[in-house]
């Protein structure tokens, strides 16, 4: 019998998750992405975009909201939970329905910076 140890590393994931208003007017689209680059350190990030329509009938067109987040690591677990559980739980849908979607009308009338915003979206992953 073989007494070596095998341990599964997972390098590289990409994962989307998109939350639909009950209208099904807005979508909020997380990206979640996992890189190993050659220092062998994890970065992970999230693309937010907030899709809009008029109709449920119209295509979504570009985002109105398209942000980059650089995942602090403070949050990485959590991402890292997230991003292979099937999808988010019913408390972070939740929130991204409620706090997310105030945060982003907050934002496009100016109200809060992007870097508010970012932190919002980037809590999304810790209200498992």
């Amino acid at each position: 019998m073989p007494s070596g140890s095998t341990k599964k590393v997972v390098l590289a994931l990409s994962v989307r998750i998109d939350v639909m208003n009950s209208s099904k007017l807005k979508k909020f689209s997380f990206q979640i992405d996992k890189t190993t680059p050659a220092t062998n350190q994890e970065k992970w990030t999230i693309l937010f975009d907030l899709l809009e329509r008029d109709k449920k009938t119209v295509e979504f067109g570009e985002p109105t909201i398209h942000i980059l987040i650089d995942v602090s690591l403070e949050r990485v677990e959590n991402t890292d939970k997230t991003a292979k559980s099937k999808d988010f739980t019913v408390k972070q849908t939740q929130y991204v329905l409620t706090t997310v979607a105030a945060a982003a009308k907050q934002l496009k009338a100016g109200e809060i910076t992007e870097e508010e915003f970012n932190d919002i979206v980037e809590a999304t992953m810790s209200k498992r």
